[in-house]
């Protein structure tokens, strides 16, 4: 049989992943659960996925073992949904230039194409300077 891997990379970050059963898909309202691990090294991911497998298997056993959903139970799932799109929004955010960064990088552009006595009105010039900047 072959091993079951919850690891998997998104971008240069690990993460979490675990589809959830068949039976429990109603009570929690997705058919997988991801989390980010929060690191880029596969040796501290493989080191960390273990203890998120291990607390979505005790919820999975936990619902199974009640009746019926508590309110306790969709707290902490709105709680849990609500906190991993926050967590994606931040990873996202992070690799956003910051408003200094882009002043620094208009200003290596307008350098360049002083120095290299650029054309700004030639539009690939332009365009190439642009990209610089963008990038």
């Amino acid at each position: 049989m072959a091993r079951q891997s919850y690891l998997i990379r998104r971008g240069g970050s690990y993460s979490a992943r675990m589809r959830v059963p068949a039976d429990l898909v109603e009570a929690i309202g997705r058919k997988e659960l991801v989390k980010a691990l929060g690191t880029n090294d596969p040796a501290e991911a493989k080191r960390r996925v273990w203890a998120v497998v291990e607390s979505w298997l005790r919820r999975f056993d936990a619902l199974r073992n009640r009746t019926a959903m508590t309110e306790e139970d969709r707290i902490d799932l709105i709680s849990a949904h609500y906190f991993g799109i926050m967590e994606r929004d931040e990873q996202r955010r992070a690799v956003i230039p910051t408003d200094a960064e882009i002043d620094v990088a208009m200003e290596r552009a307008v350098e360049r194409a002083q120095l290299e006595e650029i054309d700004v009105m030639d539009p690939i010039a332009a365009l190439n300077l642009t990209l610089e900047v963008q990038v």
